[in-house]
């Protein structure tokens, strides 16, 4: 145990002096994800009966390393030394944009989910057995109905773009009305809590704490060192706050979990289970298990059908003093070791650190350009790393679709051509 805490005390602040206290980084995060599960395992150590493997930190450090080669394979290519200044355009946009037809839009749509949801979950329900028959629906069934789910993706993304313009207004200082936008992220919360999928509202407070910390990195008014102190206080309050609704939407699914035991599951078992599997021995799956979604996508677009996984497999174990952990939630280091061994504990991390560092000189290139909202959706995989794959596991049409739409509405709020071709 003391000796996993000392590799990843070492990554954090190893890869803090590198990154230069930068703290919207993909190494500073990635760091700070594995340094935060292990604060989870001392917090539990009596109740899970903690043993670290050797052969578990070896990996856990073989991963963070190849992460960090692939980020410095990227910054070898030589890059744009110039920054483009993009604040004037998006304010002259925002100011002529008419946001009350996607409070409208989303409005629409909205309304058109819940009715689906209440229509396939059974009208008849009592409103306490409600939100758990919606969850037990989702889990079980996939209807596969194309304009259904636009009508969950079109108010996530008008939400998403709407929390961009919300931010943008706020360290811009610009006057605006901002009530408009304010709906479209209330019916957002509405959707989150209809479709009882907790995960939709962790990734938009993670979209959104990163970037607000863009805008606050970007701002030349304050210090650096005011900078960092600011961001370090409210991630860590929003953080809290974040945990608080999570247990809340666990409880309306009637997850008899007390809030403890669900930090604990949700917060660092992932990278623990990985642990207690270590020495499992099994078949390499070769892509299998890591690249499964994508192939379904794949074979979706082929009009072929092939069934999912949505959950792991449960991993119960009872410790010395009678208490019962059990939780089917394992790090993305599981499903690459399952597919390619050690080589893939070396693989994957690599492809993973190249390719979000690439997004990040892309933030660094245009200042408020799509770049940031484009990065800020695709961060959370690296905060999902300790717990879960969540980067190729997410590789389906629901992510494209996601992706189109907030493409869509963010070039028709912030770019002038796109707004000139519409209004003609």
């Amino acid at each position: 145990m003391l000796i996993l805490f000392t590799c990843l005390v070492f990554f954090f602040f190893i890869f803090t002096y590198l990154e230069k206290k930068d703290y919207s980084s993909p190494v500073f995060l990635l760091s700070a994800s594995f340094l935060m599960a292990d604060f989870v395992f001392i917090w539990n150590i009596d109740n899970w009966d903690i043993q670290i493997y050797g052969k578990a930190i070896v990996y856990v450090a073989t991963a963070m390393l190849s992460w960090w080669i692939g980020a410095l394979i990227v910054r070898l290519f030589p890059k744009k030394k110039t920054k483009v200044d993009y604040i004037e355009t998006v304010a002259k946009q925002i100011e002529s944009c008419k946001f009350g037809i996607f409070t409208f839009i989303s409005l629409i749509c909205t309304i058109v989910y819940i009715r689906h949801i209440f229509r396939v979950s059974g009208s008849g329900i009592q409103l306490v057995n409600l939100f758990r028959a919606i969850y037990e629906n989702a889990t079980t069934t996939n209807s596969g109905n194309v304009i259904i789910s636009q009508m969950r993706e079109i108010p996530i993304a008008i939400a998403y773009v709407n929390t961009f313009v919300l931010l943008f207004v706020r360290n811009s200082r610009m006057k605006i009305r901002k009530l408009s936008l304010y709906l479209t992220i209330v019916l957002f919360l509405i959707i989150c809590i209809f479709s009882t999928d907790r995960n939709l509202l962790l990734r938009y407070i993670i979209y959104s704490i990163c970037l607000w910390i863009l805008f606050i990195k970007n701002r030349e008014d304050i210090s650096k060192r005011r900078k960092n102190q600011t961001i370090i206080k409210r991630v860590l309050i929003v953080l809290f706050i974040s945990s608080l609704a999570f247990f809340a939407l666990g409880k309306i699914k009637r997850y008899n979990s007390n809030f403890e035991r669900v930090i604990g599951i949700y917060a660092g078992s992932g990278l623990y289970n990985f642990n207690l599997t270590i020495n499992d021995k099994h078949e390499l799956g070769y892509g299998e298990n890591t690249l499964g979604t994508m192939i379904g996508a794949i074979n979706a677009i082929k009009g072929e059908r092939s069934s999912e996984v949505l959950h792991g497999k449960f991993i119960t174990y009872r410790s010395s003093n009678g208490y019962v952990y059990s939780s089917n939630v394992y790090s993305a280091l599981k499903s690459y070791e399952m597919d390619f061994g050690y080589f893939g504990v070396i693989l994957y991390p690599m492809i993973l650190g190249s390719f979000f560092e690439f997004l990040y000189t892309l933030t660094k290139r245009k200042i408020c350009g799509f770049s940031w909202v484009f990065y800020s959706m695709w961060v959370y995989p690296i905060l999902y790393f300790v717990i879960t794959e969540q980067f190729f596991g997410r590789m389906h049409l629901g992510r494209i679709y996601e992706i189109f739409w907030v493409a869509f509405f963010f070039f028709f709020v912030c770019v002038a051509k796109i707004r000139v071709k519409f209004r003609g």
